[in-house]
C-alpha cells in the first residue's frame, strides 16, 4: 500500500486526487492532508480516508477543527505555506514529530494543537 499526503487536500486538485486515492483502497492509503482554511472540505475528507493527523495553516481555523476532531491537527505559519511539504512532512507521520526533521523551518512556526 503506498502512503499518500495531500498538500492543498481541499483545493480543486486535492480534491480529484482523493476522488482517486478513494477508487483505490488496496493500493492508496491517506497519511495526512493539509489545507488553508476550509476546515468543513477538510472535515468531510477526514471520515473516509481517516488519516493519522492534518494541518491547517490558519490558526483559528485548526483550533476549531481541533475541536471537532479526534485526530491531531497541527498548524503551520502562513509564511510557511509557499515552501512545500513542511505540513505535510509533519502530518504523514504516526509516531511523535520530532522538530528538528523540519529543516529549515523556524522551530516555532508550527504547533499541534491540544485541549
Amino acid at each position: 500500500m503506498k502512503p499518500i499526503c495531500i498538500r492543498g487536500s481541499t483545493g480543486s486538485i486535492g480534491t480529484q486526487s482523493l476522488d482517486v486515492i478513494f477508487h483505490f483502497p488496496d493500493d492508496l492509503t491517506v497519511t495526512g492532508l493539509s489545507a488553508n482554511q476550509n476546515i468543513s472540505r477538510l472535515y468531510q475528507q477526514i471520515q473516509p480516508f481517516n488519516p493519522p493527523a492534518v494541518c491547517v495553516v490558519d490558526y483559528q481555523r485548526a483550533h476549531e477543527l481541533s475541536q471537532m476532531v479526534l485526530i491531531p491537527v497541527y498548524q503551520i505559519g502562513q509564511h510557511d505555506k509557499p515552501h512545500g511539504h513542511t505540513g505535510c512532512k509533519i502530518v504523514s507521520r504516526t509516531k511523535e514529530i520530532n522538530k528538528k526533521e523540519c529543516q529549515g523551518k523556524s522551530m516555532n512556526n508550527w504547533q499541534r494543537l491540544e485541549d
